[in-house]
């Protein structure tokens, strides 16, 4: 997932004495501004994720992760930062939805939800034991004890443990045609909040710096 994020830049009618008055230094500040902005809103975008929101399962949003949340960095020459994450999941956790199952079920039919019941994730925050695995589960029901009931609240996929009169079923899986997501990442509107409330001042700050060492090596930043 990707979000523009839109930076309230030098007014044109100010940009031509600008470029007359500070040349080089204005593209350098510019970038320096968007890229240390940029990180601010990583790192937002990062304790966002963090504050409770969601039930966080491992570090996969952290930086430099795969799934992370992650900046490609402006130069002078392309003054636009980009701040993403490749977790296509998100798409829905910032603008709502309905997720629906992406695959035929086995021993269900058709495309299903497997919502696991609390026997087998004892706390929301755990992964579901490898032994669990639906994938793994219902290739082989008979061997695994495994089968479906459907009731009129919905379905459900139980396992029996046991031999005999001491035998007993459990629920392992709430099987969901659907589930509503709501929309509570804000991702769009946390980046553009920071946006807001630093930019400016980040390029006051790096276009000091850029006069100030205008005889100097001014690429060591960008």
């Amino acid at each position: 997932m990707a979000v523009d994020i839109k930076v309230d830049a030098i007014p044109p009618e100010k940009t031509l004495t600008m470029m007359r008055k500070f040349g080089k230094q204005l593209p350098f500040a510019e970038s320096v501004a968007i890229n240390k902005t940029a990180f601010l809103v990583q790192d937002k975008e990062i304790s966002n994720i963090e504050d409770g929101r969601f039930n966080l399962r491992s570090k996969w949003y952290q930086k430099r992760k795969r799934f992370g949340v992650n900046v490609k960095p402006s130069n002078k020459r392309n003054l636009l930062a980009n701040i993403f994450s490749r977790a296509a999941w998100l798409e829905k956790q910032e603008k709502g939805g309905t997720k629906v199952g992406s695959k035929k079920t086995p021993l269900v039919g058709g495309s299903k939800l497997l919502m696991p019941a609390k026997d087998i994730r004892k706390k929301k925050t755990r992964l579901i034991p490898k032994k669990f695995s639906p994938a793994k589960l219902l290739a082989n029901p008979k061997k695994n004890r495994v089968f479906f009931v459907d009731t009129p609240g919905g379905g459900l996929i139980l396992q029996r443990k046991g031999k005999g009169k001491n035998s007993k079923a459990r629920v392992i899986f709430f099987v969901e045609d659907r589930a509503r997501v709501p929309a509570v990442l804000e991702f769009e509107k946390t980046g553009q909040k920071v946006v807001n409330k630093v930019y400016r001042k980040e390029f006051g700050k790096a276009l000091a710096f850029a006069i100030a060492t205008a005889g100097g090596n001014l690429k060591k930043d960008t």
